[in-house]
């Protein structure tokens, strides 16, 4: 039996009364395709608000799941049952001895919760991989996508190396490099936290058994990254807004587009819930949902794909670097003050009202005076219009140097794709993309 096969048994087919049983529609099917990755299409026709899949919580990995089940493991831990959504069913884990159940069963409370999401799902995930047929977890850990599927994602280029020893990941325009940077940042934190974690329980780490390597961490810390999906965790639990995640298996197979598609809700009692919304199916289409309003930069920085070249209505030019450096320090911190220094950016069809608020101030902020006209121009009182002739050829000289920017970058791609090995292309891939879309926008304003 495929992966795939054992995985829908797992949610389905229970024999066990006390296992909850996930509701997978028979108009359903998952393909693997190299072109397209893990994905669901219809089986058969589906109609307008077709509920399709219902996965009860006992099937979803997040922060409240692995409480319950290191609670199983020690019941001393003083984690109410009150905090999951509802009754989640829990092996008995008694009768083990292993080195994992070992470990489990001497965490702290404290310990426990001074991990993050990212953290304590990715240990966990890896330690009950090694748990093998003796995890719970096993049918879906694996299916989840092996680390080679997610080396699109930029920052992944240069997690054993300075980022100066990497002469593609340079050529990224500059906000992606910086968010790279910061992904790379936090996800050696969190490798560091878990690492320190583990050394201090070295009596149990018989043979290296806990040792978590940096590549490990990362393939699950990136499948928690790529693939989580929102939750809200209880307010008791104190944790940040990049904590509210959970893993879905089955509904993680359903790729992104930025259209209508499904509809997804989560149901105290039920679980994850996703029906087709407004949209009709045909046989063999791809079933989507939409992860939200991103550009193509966004989805490839967090889970490593884009969509096809130049087709993404949210894609947009950033110039913040460009303007930012036009700027006085009075003029900076002035945009400071009113929320109008972050994202200066073009799309194609508009100018956002930042960028035309920055403008306007590096024309009429002088020696630290804020004219009435910009006053009223960002308190909305004033349309603006002395602005925006000049607005208008500042903006067009500063896509222009943008342009000849993509036009270097596009044909810098094209002579190193010379000479790097082929194993290297997907990268260029990745930037060839980006300066395309970038570049489509760019035509539009020149």
């Amino acid at each position: 039996m495929d992966k795939f096969k054992q995985l829908e048994q797992w949610l389905t087919n229970s024999t066990e009364k006390e296992i909850p049983k996930a509701i997978i529609s028979s108009n359903l099917k998952v393909i693997d395709l190299p072109q397209l990755g893990r994905c669901i299409v219809a089986a058969k026709d589906l109609n307008t608000h077709e509920s399709i899949i219902t996965i009860p919580h006992t099937f979803m990995l997040n922060y409240i799941t692995i409480l319950m089940h290191f609670k199983k493991w020690n019941p001393s831990l003083p984690f109410s049952e009150s905090l999951a959504h509802s009754a989640i069913y829990l092996p008995d884990y008694s009768h083990f001895k292993d080195t994992f159940g070992n470990f489990y069963r001497s965490l702290t409370e404290e310990e426990i919760l001074s991990l993050n999401s990212f953290q304590l799902i990715s240990m966990y995930i890896i330690l009950e991989k090694r748990r093998a047929t003796d995890s719970f977890w096993k049918p879906f850990i694996d299916v989840l996508p092996v680390l080679e599927e997610l080396r699109n994602i930029p920052f992944t280029w240069i997690i054993n190396k300075s980022q100066t020893e990497d002469e593609i990941f340079q050529l990224l325009p500059p906000d992606i490099k910086t968010h790279s940077i910061e992904q790379l940042q936090k996800f050696e934190q969190d490798y560091k936290g878990v690492s320190n974690l583990i050394d201090k329980h070295s009596q149990y780490n018989t043979k290296d058994a806990l040792y978590i390597s940096k590549d490990e961490f990362l393939w699950a810390w990136l499948c928690c990254n790529s693939r989580c999906l929102y939750m809200e965790l209880p307010k008791k639990l104190k944790k940040t807004v990049e904590d509210n995640f959970t893993l879905v298996p089955f509904v993680d197979f359903i790729n992104h587009i930025s259209d209508d598609s499904c509809t997804t809700t989560i149901s105290h009692k039920q679980g994850y819930m996703v029906s087709t919304g407004t949209v009709k199916y045909k046989e063999n289409d791809q079933i989507f949902f939409t992860y939200g309003s991103h550009s193509d930069n966004f989805l490839i920085m967090e889970y490593g794909f884009m969509l096809p070249t130049c087709s993404n209505k949210s894609n947009y030019l950033d110039m913040t670097h460009i303007i930012n450096k036009l700027l006085n320090q009075q003029q900076i911190e002035f945009l400071k003050e009113n929320h109008y220094f972050e994202l200066h950016y073009a799309t194609k069809e508009e100018i956002s009202f930042t960028t035309e608020i920055a403008l306007a101030t590096l024309q009429d902020f002088k020696d630290g005076n804020c004219s009435r006209s910009l006053r009223g121009f960002i308190d909305g009182t004033y349309d603006g219009a002395k602005y925006t002739e000049n607005n208008k050829l500042l903006i067009k000289k500063i896509i222009a140097k943008l342009s000849r920017n993509t036009d270097n970058q596009l044909e810098k791609i094209k002579q190193i794709r010379l000479e790097i090995p082929k194993s290297e292309y997907f990268k260029l891939d990745v930037l060839e993309t980006i300066y395309l879309n970038m570049k489509e926008i760019e035509k539009c304003h020149l």
